[in-house]
């Protein structure tokens, strides 16, 4: 039978089945002690087949909350085993008395949680330290002490009265991390540990003290705990540092300024967080921060005079005035970064005079088919490591976290090979469109050597109808060599084909077919030039800012990218490229099973997120999500959108300290 549980003077309700005992039977149950000594007896009342009886529990007797008594049902005269069963009698009112411990005295106010009728509740006792507790149902009470009061002992735990010894311990509170008002606190553990700067460094120095000023003495201890969170990065854990999913707990005593501190390595990834909390007690209950790890990178800026209006004048959080990017901009690529726990700031701006340019890289705004005054800074290959003369240029020793960005109004390099072209001309001169996606320099921007290879002509004319045709010698049409000078640089997408006009030149007889005129085969072979977005070599980076903001802002993030030591991939399969793994991850796969190539069109290595056909010979063509996919557009919102999860993730693992080094051949612990 199920145990029955009642108030101490509160009726005893019995009932039992009677069902084949005859069709009148009788029914008495009778009540015990513990010891087996009776305590009373009811009749039953018989009706509907069953024996029922209310029978009046007795006072709780001796000190314990409650007792035990048994019910037994004799039927027709005798016992029947089975119709049985345990009753549980209770007092209404349990009276907790807190006391010092070892002393004697009361507590007041000492702060409880009683556990009762699968209630958790908070009770505080009195200024005697009394709380008496009106129980809610028959059942039995639990106490522990809430922070800063500590349950050393209970006298007679199971009683109606309890006495409580009580240790109050002051509440701990968390000196150093102060967290946010989300309960973080941001380390950046990238940058050099500084004693001035706490905030500074992979390893952190947590500063406890009580949270009442003069509680606790030297050597009285606080109960601390660190939580490593269980998604934390695969990067190896440096040295003393701690696994994802580690979980410490320690005891630290105060020191004679009232103060604990303990030191943990957090490593460099990025995102990962610990979880600290300490208290008085074991509960480690009073304070709590969440230290997530960030990693902090610098850009310097160097731009033209004339490039001045779309860099804002603003206070740079270096705490000195310069220029940076617009908000546009700065609202694009932050937000984007912060996903990989990096904040990317201006740290020094220097603009130039264009009188100071390297030579060959000043073209008039017209050549480009802008119509305004004025005049571009545009470079190529050869001249991209260049930076202006004069006082105005980068810092000579910048941070190994600062990367050196030199704004351009156009990037160019030369394709290789040399195109051969050809076009009928009859006129003496016709102007030709560049073919789309190449532009024209007088010289390459690979080397600075002459865009045109060759000129030649050739007389469009039958020599046999036409013998004494100008454009006829010997009994052949002529086929002779032409002038570079011959082609005109109008503008970086239009050419001029001059033909000279003097007594016997092709432009002398240039014309529809006729016996004194011809149309003239004009060809040449010439170097054209691609455009680049940006490049990042050597801790420098070159940017394109004649461009939308946002697809700039991309390029900032894409050529960041590479800073990085992204995409990752195996040097021995993507030489000359290729970067080693940050410490611990192996190398991502690489199309098709993965996104991670090199080549197909592109400088480098990239990634091709999303790309719709990852066996493409080459994605010239294609587009891709990802930040680091190889190429990108002018659109007005990028559809290299984000960081693609697998980039993320080697971005947050790997180790930030230098970026303007190379992550080919460092030391694993650098990567």
């Amino acid at each position: 039978m199920a145990d029955i549980h009642v108030w101490e003077e509160t009726p005893v309700n019995c009932k039992v089945s009677l069902a084949g005992f005859g069709a009148k039977p009788t029914c008495t149950f009778k009540f015990f002690k513990a010891d087996g000594a009776a305590a009373g007896e009811a009749k039953a009342t018989i009706a509907g087949g069953s024996g029922s009886c209310s029978w009046p529990a007795p006072k709780v007797e001796g000190d314990d909350l409650s007792m035990k008594m048994t019910w037994k049902a004799e039927i027709n005269g005798a016992p029947k085993p089975g119709y049985e069963g345990d009753i549980f009698v209770w007092a209404k009112q349990v009276k907790i008395t807190c006391e010092e411990d070892g002393a004697g005295k009361p507590m007041p106010r000492t702060d409880l949680t009683l556990q009762h009728n699968k209630k958790n509740l908070q009770r505080s006792t009195d200024e005697q330290g009394v709380f008496v507790f009106d129980l809610m149902a028959p059942g039995d009470v639990s106490i522990e002490c809430k922070s800063p009061y500590v349950l050393k002992s209970v006298d007679k735990p199971k009683g109606k009265e309890r006495k409580l010894q009580v240790e109050k311990r002051f509440k701990v509170k968390i000196i150093f991390p102060t967290p946010d008002g989300e309960g973080k606190h941001k380390q950046w553990v990238n940058l050099d540990a500084d004693a001035a700067k706490p905030e500074q460094g992979a390893k952190i120095k947590i500063r406890f003290a009580p949270e009442t000023k003069g509680f606790g003495k030297t050597g009285d201890k606080i109960y601390v705990k660190a939580e490593f969170h269980a998604e934390n990065s695969d990067r190896t854990a440096d040295a003393g540092g701690h696994a994802k999913g580690t979980v410490l707990e320690e005891e630290k005593t105060l020191d004679a300024k009232g103060e604990a501190e303990w030191e943990l390595v957090l490593g460099q990834a990025g995102g990962d967080s610990v979880i600290i909390t300490a208290g008085g007690t074991p509960a480690k209950t009073d304070a709590k921060v969440t230290i997530v790890n960030w990693r902090k990178l610098y850009y310097e800026l160097l731009a033209a005079e004339s490039m001045s209006a779309k860099l804002p004048a603003k206070m740079l959080p270096s705490g000195v005035s310069g220029r940076d990017f617009s908000d546009v901009m700065t609202g694009w690529f932050r937000p984007r970064l912060a996903k990989a726990f990096i904040q990317f700031e201006c740290i020094k701006s220097h603009v130039w005079k264009l009188t100071n340019a390297p030579a060959g890289t000043i073209f008039d705004n017209a050549y480009f088919g802008d119509a305004t005054a004025g005049k571009k800074y545009v470079i190529g290959d050869h001249t991209s490591s260049l930076v202006p003369s004069g006082p105005v240029t980068f810092d000579a020793s910048p941070d190994s976290r600062t990367v050196q960005i030199k704004l351009v109004d156009g990037y160019y390099d030369s394709d290789d090979p040399a195109a051969t072209l050809g076009v009928s001309m009859t006129t003496a001169t016709l102007e030709y469109d560049i073919p789309a996606g190449a532009y024209a320099f007088a010289k390459r921007m690979l080397d600075g050597s002459d865009a045109v290879v060759s000129v030649w002509w050739e007389a469009e004319v039958d020599p046999v109808a036409h013998p004494a045709h100008p454009g006829v010698n010997a009994g052949a049409a002529r086929l002779e060599w032409g002038q570079a000078d011959w082609i005109e640089f109008k503008t970086y997408k239009k050419l001029k084909l001059k033909l000279p006009t003097g007594v016997g030149e092709p432009g002398s007889f240039v014309g529809p077919l006729s016996a004194t005129h011809c149309p003239i085969s004009f060809r040449f072979e010439i170097f054209w030039a691609g455009g680049v977005n940006g490049s990042a070599s050597g801790g420098r980076q070159t940017l394109v800012f004649s461009r939308p903001p946002k697809p700039t802002a991309c390029t900032i993030c894409h050529e960041l990218g590479h800073s990085m030591g992204m995409a990752v991939m195996d040097p021995a399969t993507a030489a000359p490229f290729g970067n080693k793994p940050p410490r611990g991850l192996p190398y991502p796969p690489v199309v098709a099973a993965g996104d991670v190539y090199v080549g197909k069109g592109h400088t480098g290595t990239h990634c091709a997120f999303s790309v719709a056909d990852k066996t493409l010979a080459s994605f010239g063509g294609a587009s891709g999500s990802c930040i680091l996919f190889g190429s990108g557009g002018d659109e007005a919102d990028p559809a290299r959108d984000q960081f693609c999860p697998t980039c993320q993730k080697y971005i947050k693992a790997r180790k930030l300290t230098d970026i303007r080094s190379g992550f080919k051949t460092r030391a694993d612990d650098e990567c």
